[in-house]
């Protein structure tokens, strides 16, 4: 039974602004994790449900689809009835059929991702469903008939225990993929797909029975043989361009018959030949059109200039040591020395080694370059040691390199990469196969690998690259092959550096590494990859650049080292916006299918989005100390969770046989969800943050770089995006002497609490939007000033202030709405009313609430707290039932119960606002 508390179709609609997504290609999106459909279903184990459980879980996401059909009408331009009232999706006139994907083995399933403790790994901290129907060809469940077309639905949903085999279920997000509501309300079944009925029926065939039929011709259209096609989704929908009436394959291939070679992947328009059959041994089926893409992610760079050896890292378990490199110029400053190059020489360059420890290896050296859980494997290269055999491990003596310029570094800095890459996953609290459910382990790593100069002679190479590799299986087998980050010579013919000395590039390997295993695709549809943003992420906070203030400074540069025009600090005005130039004007071509993707400049775009919004979550935080400016473990703190929400969110992508999402709409919800479903973790990396925090930071982002623009699909809009419907703030002090801030906005700043000189920090209230009155000391009162700036009217806004005594030290006081019972003002404790309003406002207005009684007289510091909720805009803090309640907390954020540093709350939420409060 949902418990919904006033949750209509017009609370949706107010919460999640349902609309097309800005980037104009029909899918339809619904976010809102404030206002979730709750429901509570039996689950014994949550790991592995079993059908009555997976069944309960997709009748409550029925009947919060049907809550959401009256919402559709608008947009497909009819109405709509999805489902039957049996958990089966009923047949549509024109024949078109859905049914809901299990969850299993199969990694094209709907998906069920639990999160544990990476200091137990017995305790659960939260578990996140996507919940995938897709098309299908007969009228039932049976995974024989599922088309794997793209074309389906997906629910999100996180699940909490509540003891007793009992879960609670909050709903918070819901998308229809492009095509859905067209191939619902056809007046008329597509040409093909009856085509395919009257080929089955004449030929006395099942559905089952077109792999065997279409995996010849399709082979021979690749130039393969029949065993190297893996045959994964068909679509009745005609390819741009194609005549309609053709079917439309997909599948993946080995060429030359699995004589070596990349991966492919085909697109194929295919015939039905018409009745009566052709001649005794002719193919029933022919190949009209088809189009191979191959399936590696390249990473180029120049000759001219060279990339940077690693940052420093932190040390971690022994067994073994190893001298890696410190990132030179970033640790020289902005003033780097020449000789920090990694053309230089290894005297030159040992300034900037040191030693770190290596950890999982088990054996005593020399030592097998695998990691001890088997997630990844070192392989010796021919061209390090000519004796070199590419199919056996890399050993590793146990004595430190004595120079960067040496094959033996670039093997050992190899390791020490991937290990960074795992021990990240292990301590946000993943199992590798699960985060990574595409990918056959160990992950294979060439240190040293061959690459291919580009055309031309403009110097450039194919540095690095990440590829799926042959025999063909359900779990695709992936390999990461390093180059060179020096390609000249030189008359002393040193040995070469290698490019796995470079976290940088690595982290920009990486992100293809988790887009193939989390989606089986190696790039995204509407970027390159998520790598840059990683590259620019994880290595800032140590960085001596990230104290580079000046506009297109050193900060902003991706690869500092590299002759590569890549960098994390575009502006949007200049054209690099989700609807502008260099976004938009790359939609427009010609045969976009399932592999179409864009390039380097959309992936600048997403850098400059997700740096972002680490800069907001705390990645500018400083200190007062002007020897050790840069707050190290904030920004640590604030990259770790920018790093954890992209993993999570490439999880719950479906994949492309799946539930085909191809705009950065879909993955900037998939940030948010992650953000909403995270728990609370006792160790690891996480354990500083709980989940609720930071989705509106991830909304602000990405509307800062010209997402929810609300223009037309062909529009160049080189401007940020619209803010939400509605959007309540409590004014901070962010940008205060610019005279163009905005007010209510994320921008980032230093997320300290006691910057030099004593002024209030840049996230507390403003001081007229938190006016504390102390005219009369024996009675002092607060007045809180709200504004919208949202594009609606807000309505059914009301405030509520607490405090909480606080004597200057740290850690701060946590927000904790129901603490346990104590004197005030130990606990939070509200001021009078508990709640002011309700009221309107205007967009662009502000108005007044109060005065709120109660301050306390006594001599002392303290802290007080505003919260503004209205129709469509819940601040994080917002419980759905009341403290003491059997269900208190089970259906808010996580951040809304329990302890959550001020810090993260009030940061990440504009509802919010901080001040303190002195007494004499």
């Amino acid at each position: 039974m949902p418990y919904n508390e006033q949750w209509g179709a017009q609370s949706i609609a107010d919460a999640a602004n349902a609309a097309y997504c800005a980037d104009g290609d029909g899918i339809l999106a619904m976010l809102h994790p404030q206002h979730p459909y709750c429901g509570v279903v039996p689950i014994f184990d949550v790991n592995v449900p079993n059908a009555q459980e997976t069944s309960a879980l997709q009748d409550l996401a029925e009947t919060y689809l049907r809550t959401l059909v009256p919402l559709l009408t608008p947009f497909v331009g009819q109405p709509v009835q999805i489902l039957s009232t049996n958990g089966i999706f009923q047949s549509f006139a024109n024949g078109f059929r859905m049914a809901w994907l299990p969850f299993g083995d199969d990694p094209n399933n709907s998906v069920l991702l639990v999160r544990t403790d990476p200091v137990n790994a017995a305790t659960i901290v939260d578990v996140s469903i996507a919940l995938f129907a897709v098309q299908v060809w007969d009228a039932s469940i049976n995974p024989l008939t599922t088309m794997r077309s793209g074309v389906g639905l997906r629910v999100d949903a996180v699940l909490q225990d509540l003891g007793d085999g009992r879960f609670g279920v909050r709903i918070i997000g819901a998308a229809l993929s492009t095509g859905l509501p067209q191939a619902m309300l056809a007046a008329e079944r597509p040409r093909a797909a009856q085509a395919l009925d009257d080929f089955l029926g004449f030929n006395n065939l099942q559905f089952a029975d077109l792999p065997g039929i279409l995996a010849p011709v399709m082979a021979a259209a690749a130039g393969t043989t029949t065993n190297q096609i893996d045959l994964w989704g068909i679509s009745t929908v005609a390819a741009p361009g194609e005549t309609d009436g053709l079917l439309q394959v997909f599948a993946d291939f080995v060429p030359d018959a699995g004589n070596g070679g990349t991966l492919h992947s085909l697109s194929a328009s295919v015939e039905l030949l018409p009745d009566p059959p052709p001649a005794p041994g002719s193919p029933l089926v022919v190949v009209v059109s088809s189009t191979a893409t191959s399936l590696v992610a390249h990473a180029t760079l120049s000759e001219r200039l060279f990339t940077h050896p690693p940052p420093m890292t932190l040390p971690t378990t022994p067994p073994g040591e190893a001298d890696c490199m410190a990132e030179p110029a970033s640790r020289a400053g902005p003033g780097w020395p020449r000789n920090a190059q990694p053309n230089r020489s290894g005297q030159e360059l040992e300034p900037f080694r040191h030693t770190i420890a290596l950890g999982g290896l088990v054996a005593p050296a020399p030592v097998p370059l695998v990691d001890n859980l088997n997630r990844f494997a070192i392989r010796q290269s021919r061209f390090a040691v000519p004796a070199g055999n590419p199919a056996l491990i890399q050993f590793y003596s146990g004595v430190p390199v004595n120079n960067a310029r040496h094959n033996d570094f670039a093997a050992v800095s190899a390791y020490r990469q991937m290990r960074d890459l795992f021990d990240k996953i292990h301590g946000y609290g993943f199992a590798f196969q699960n985060l990574l459910p595409f990918l056959h382990f160990p992950v294979v790593v060439r240190y040293r690998s061959a690459m291919t100069r580009g055309p031309g002679r403009d110097g450039k190479v194919v540095n690095a690259e990440v590829d799926f590799v042959p025999p063909l299986a359900p779990l695709r087998s992936l390999e990461i092959r390093l180059g060179l980050a020096d390609l000249q010579r030189s008359s002393s013919e040193r040995e070469p550096l290698g490019i796995a000395a470079d976290a940088r590039w690595c982290w920009h390997e990486f992100g293809h590494v988790l887009l193939a295993g989390a989606t089986r695709r190696l790039e995204f549809a509407f970027a390159h990859s998520p790598g840059d943003a990683l590259a620019a992420i994880v290595n800032d906070p140590r960085s001596q650049f990230s104290g580079d203030k000046r506009p297109y400074g050193m900060r902003g540069a991706t690869y500092p080292w590299v002759y590569i025009n890549r960098r994390h600090d575009r502006a949007v005005e200049q054209g690099w916006s989700w609807s502008g130039t260099y976004h938009r004007r790359l939609r427009y071509r010609p045969g976009i299918g399932p592999d179409f993707h864009k390039g380097y400049m959309s992936e600048q775009i997403l850098s400059t989005t997700l740096f972002r919004l680490y800069r907001a979550l705390g990645g500018d935080t400083v200190t007062a100390n002007p020897l050790a400016p840069v707050d190290l473990p904030a920004r640590e703190d604030a990259a770790n969770y920018t790093v954890y929400l992209i993993m999570r969110a490439l999880r719950t992508l479906a994949g492309r046989a799946s539930v085909h999402i191809p705009q950065v709409d879909l993955f900037a919800n998939a940030l948010m969800l992650a953000d909403a479903a995270t728990g609370r973790s006792v160790g690891g990396l996480l354990v500083q943050r709980v989940g609720g925090c930071a989705h509106k930071v991830v909304r602000w982002a990405f509307e800062q770089q010209g997402l929810y623009a609300g223009v037309a699909a062909s529009a160049m809009h080189d401007a940020v995006g619209r803010p939400p419907a509605v959007d309540v703030f409590i004014d901070n002090r962010r940008q205060l002497s610019d005279p163009n801030r905005i007010p209510g906005v994320y921008t980032p700043v230093s997320l300290d609490w006691n910057p030099a000189g004593g002024t209030p920090p840049d996230w507390h209230a403003h001081s007229q939007a938190i006016v504390i009155d102390k005219t009369n000391p024996a009675a002092p009162f607060v007045t809180v000033n709200v504004g919208n700036r949202g594009f609606q009217a807000a309505n059914g806004v009301v405030v509520a202030v607490w405090f909480i005594l606080w004597d200057g030290t740290f850690p701060v006081p946590p927000w904790n709405r129901c603490a346990p019972v104590g004197p005030a003002p130990v606990n939070w404790a509200p001021l009078a009313p508990p709640a002011g309003g309700p009221a309107a406002i205007a967009p662009g207005v502000s108005r007044a609430f109060g005065p709120f009684t109660g301050l306390p007289v006594l001599p002392g510091k303290y802290l007080v707290l505003a919260e503004v909720n209205a129709i469509g805009d819940r601040a994080n803090t917002f419980n759905l039932f009341p403290c003491g309640s059997v269900l208190y907390g089970v259906f808010d954020l996580p951040c809304a119960s329990g302890n959550t540093r001020l810090v993260d709350l009030v940061a990440g939420d504009n509802n919010l606002g901080l001040a303190v409060y002195t007494t004499p």
